[in-house]
């Protein structure tokens, strides 16, 4: 048994938590970071396939995301497109796959998208302070993405463009997803596509793995521990106290838990956290099911497609990455299906040629973020009434803060938000600090 006492234990070392380390560390307090994984980044996670780059956790960064953006800056890293489709695959009016040129979608899309959101500036007014019209925030956090998509009466080939689209979004079934998600990603893009869309395409060149690590780098006063879950959390009204799976005991005088919600049941909190915090993790915030691939294919096509799948498809959609020189390509794709087994490379070319039929898979990694025991899921996408609750899972209780991009009051669900979050916890514990 180890016994040590810092300022502030900050648990996870994904975005939030360096950042909440960072901060901490920069106004003299000593922190000690634990990680569960066995690096870096938490459910930012970059590989290499082919010989690039590839993310196979958070990817996606754009200049409307401040706080991201400013790291970008900070450290002089530059950033690339996705390939730009030539062709989209997407279940026609009879269900089967079908073939459409790749602007056309897009313009066919952006106008359903502007139909879906219409009059949203009245619900998200100001879209950092998504609680600014409480009462209108109401009447449309109760609806999931498929109650605002049947309102619309559209044709079927029109619903087959956007059935795809949020069952994948919301995590397998577009009754999962809340309709305020997108809604307020579309406010936050400015109530159009092209800032909405633009959140989904940029990247960074040396992958996001490295920025965390450049941003820790950064972290002064403080000790770094991977390979260390935590089993348990007390805080007695003096101090904090947290145990490893190990048997380690660490004490502190504030804590900062910024692993994903969905991994707050796993932990024993006493005192036990507040009926609020308990069912969020239960319900689940990160889609549960949740599998992310890159994928190099080749096939007797030219030029980089993106492919949708129906409601419920083995793969929700294939998205282009990368165009190599021998006119093979790297696509990313996802699975929130738990009846697809991932590691077998027969399931996989299957799935894969629901939604491409010409594609023929060379190889791909993946990860598992559902099986994940220190992630429990992948993607934050809220369900329908956890946005109008979420204020109450921001609060601190007692000693302990708790930041993940799973609960920011901006990019939710993006790096940007895991970074903002990390910041307002702590501000929160320094306070807290500097008045003890």
């Amino acid at each position: 048994m180890t016994t040590a006492h810092y300022d502030a234990i900050v648990i996870g070392a994904g975005f939030a938590g360096i950042t909440a380390a960072r901060e901490l560390g920069s106004q003299g307090k000593r922190t000690l970071v634990l990680e569960a994984k066995d690096r870096l980044g938490g459910r930012a996670y970059t590989e290499t396939l082919a010989g690039h780059h590839v993310e196979l956790g958070g990817a996606w960064v754009h200049w409307t995301q401040p706080h991201v953006w400013t790291e970008i800056t900070r450290y002089g890293l530059g950033i690339v497109p996705d390939e730009k489709a030539l062709f989209a695959n997407f279940p026609g009016a009879d269900g089967q796959m079908k073939t459409y040129p790749g602007e056309e979608v897009l313009t066919r899309q952006q106008e359903l998208l502007e139909r879906l959101f219409t009059g949203w500036e009245e619900y998200f007014e100001r879209p950092h302070d998504p609680w600014f019209r409480p009462e209108k925030l109401a009447e449309v956090d109760k609806l999931s993405l498929r109650d605002r998509i049947l309102e619309l009466e559209l044709s079927p080939e029109d619903e087959n463009l956007l059935w795809g689209w949020a069952s994948g979004e919301s995590g397998g079934r577009s009754a999962r997803g809340a309709l305020t998600m997108p809604g307020h990603w579309w406010a936050m893009g400015g109530l159009q596509l092209i800032g909405f869309d633009a959140i989904f395409n940029l990247r960074l060149e040396v992958g996001m793995q490295k920025l965390v690590e450049l941003m820790a780098a950064d972290v002064r006063n403080s000790e770094l521990r991977l390979d260390t879950a935590v089993k348990a959390v007390h805080d007695d009204g003096a101090a904090v106290t947290v145990t490893t799976a190990s048997g380690e005991v660490f004490t502190a005088s504030t804590a900062v838990v910024t692993v994903p919600v969905n991994v707050w049941k796993s932990i024993e909190f006493s005192p036990a956290l507040p009926e609020p915090y308990t069912r969020a993790s239960t319900e689940t915030i990160g889609v549960p099911n949740a599998v992310k691939l890159a994928l190099h294919i080749r096939g007797d096509f030219e030029g980089a497609f993106y492919a949708q799948g129906e409601e419920g498809a083995a793969f929700i959609g294939l998205f282009p990455h990368r165009v190599l020189p021998d006119g093979t390509q790297l696509v990313v794709g996802f699975c929130v299906e738990d009846w697809v087994d991932v590691n077998d490379p027969k399931q996989v070319e299957e799935a894969v040629r629901h939604l491409e039929p010409r594609a023929e898979v060379l190889d791909y990694k993946f990860h598992d973020w559902g099986r994940d025991e220190f992630s429990e899921g992948g993607w934050a996408y809220r369900q329908p009434g956890q946005l109008t609750t979420m204020r109450e899972i921001q609060r601190p209780q007692g000693r302990l803060a708790f930041a993940s991009g799973d609960m920011a009051n901006g990019w939710s669900g993006c790096v940007d938000g895991a970074i903002e979050s990390g910041i307002v916890a702590a501000r929160h514990i320094a306070g807290l600090l500097d008045r003890h």
